[in-house]
């Protein structure tokens, strides 16, 4: 039976760690070149963007009743 020193095992691990550290950096230099927005500035275009499009919002006007494909018809002429 043979042990594998601790060396050994710290170089087959190595190039697991430096491969998913380079993914790290590389996500972290993506993620800081990205445009930044002010939580308040999103929030007011966010707002606005709603009352503007409230009255083709189903769930705020809701569905008329001709053109709702969901209501339930009439009963099944063959009962």
């Amino acid at each position: 039976m043979s042990v594998s020193s601790p060396s050994k095992q710290n170089s087959c691990q190595l190039p697991t760690k430096k491969s998913a550290l380079k993914e790290t950096v590389d996500l972290l230099r993506i993620q800081a070149k990205m445009q930044r927005m002010k939580v308040s500035m999103s929030a007011e275009e966010l707002m606005n963007y709603c009352l503007e499009n409230a009255q083709d919002d189903c769930l705020l006007q809701g569905i008329p009743a001709g053109g709702n494909p969901y209501k339930e018809g009439k009963n099944c002429p063959v009962m």
